[in-house]
């Protein structure tokens, strides 16, 4: 591609068919330099209100995820909500000396059948001892061990009066 003269006098030396003097020869193009990248060039006042911006966008991005509990696949977006210490409460008593002493005894009967994870909470507010079985993060009614462990326990029943005293045996979120 010809370049386009940049006078008048350059433009009539081209279109003339004759040959230059000698001393009149066109000089030979000065080498040329490669094109270099284009560079981006920020202030520091710039970087600063990125870097601010930045930290912004993780702080909200984790407390959205505190908030929406990060659900996983088949999870509700409100799962977090629901997160939190799950057990099954046996039996409830008063929170008297007679209480205790019947909790510690349906705690003892429970242990030697062998099931895990057999505790007491003492719940101040309401005065009341709660005999529980097992420990859940998730509401524990979707998981099938939880289900069967429930049933089982509701189908414990007395010798004596062959009646179940854990009928009323639940799944119940301790609250904090």
């Amino acid at each position: 591609m010809e370049k386009k003269p940049q006078d008048l006098l350059e433009f009539l030396r081209r279109s003339s068919p004759e040959d230059p003097a000698p001393g009149m020869r066109p000089e030979p193009a000065p080498p040329s330099l490669e094109p270099t990248p284009r560079m981006l060039v920020l202030r520091r006042s710039q970087l600063i209100v990125a870097g601010v911006a930045t930290a912004l966008a993780v702080v909200l991005a984790f407390l959205l995820g505190l908030a929406l509990g990060g659900a996983g696949e088949g999870e509700p977006a409100v799962a977090g909500a629901l997160a939190g210490p799950w057990v099954i409460r046996v039996v409830t008593y008063k929170d008297t000396e007679a209480g205790r002493k019947m909790a510690k005894s349906v705690q003892a009967q429970l242990e030697r059948l062998l099931l895990r994870e057999v505790s007491q909470q003492y719940i101040p507010s309401q005065e009341k001892v709660v005999v529980t079985i097992g420990a859940w993060v998730h509401p524990p009614e979707r998981f099938a061990p939880a289900r069967e462990l429930r049933r089982k326990i509701r189908g414990l029943s007395d010798s004596r009066t062959e009646k179940s005293p854990f009928q009323d045996a639940d799944f119940w979120r301790i609250r904090r």
